[in-house]
């Protein structure tokens, strides 16, 4: 519902349930700039494609990753050497009409710690053009980074008490990605 509304004379009315701002409620402070600090870079193999089919909410598939890996440009990351536990992951993807693919996915890291570290990816892929697009959803060759948008956000969760670990579970984590033929990689990022 908008609160402008258009009276019987074309003159704009405010709406009785909207409310005027109040300048006085304001605080004096701006918001600060996000900033992106690295935080891992996970490759995958995936596994081969299951097709479940046209569902009511676009076409469905599911595709396991056979083997994930975690680094950081510093060894001493508790994220450095993660590697996806055996079962413990798979993309849940549907298309929709316009040939947007909306990723979910869910991976199990066994940590250098001995912790088990859940990741949820949750986002978008399309392409640029409608023929980069028909290549992502074929998947049989791959397709040049600038010609499509591939975006992520994780939901982190681990018992570990590392501070960097405790740090990012309670943060908002995003990723860019890249899809190959067999595999993809993602360069994951804590917004601060």
């Amino acid at each position: 519902m908008s609160c402008e509304e258009t009276s019987s004379d074309a003159a704009p009315s405010v709406s009785p349930n909207c409310r005027p701002l109040d300048d006085t409620k304001l605080t004096s402070f701006q918001p600060a700039a996000p900033a992106l600090v690295p935080l891992f870079r996970c490759e995958c193999t995936v596994g081969s494609v299951h097709v479940v089919g046209q569902t009511s909410v676009g076409m469905r598939k599911i595709i396991p990753l056979e083997s994930a890996v975690l680094t950081s440009s510093d060894a001493t990351s508790p994220f450095h050497g993660a590697r996806l536990l055996e079962g413990g992951a798979a993309d849940y993807l549907r298309t929709d009409a316009e040939g947007t693919a909306w990723l979910d996915a869910r991976y199990a890291f066994l940590l250098r710690s001995g912790r088990t570290l859940y990741v949820q990816s949750s986002g978008t892929r399309y392409g640029h053009s409608a023929e980069a697009g028909q290549k992502l959803l074929e998947g049989k060759e791959e397709v040049e980074v600038g010609e499509y948008c591939f975006r992520l956000r994780l939901i982190l969760e681990c018992e570990d008490e590392h501070e960097e670990i405790r740090k990012a579970c309670k943060s908002l984590v995003i990723a860019s990605a890249v899809r190959g033929t067999r595999s993809v990689v993602y360069d994951a990022y804590l917004v601060q």
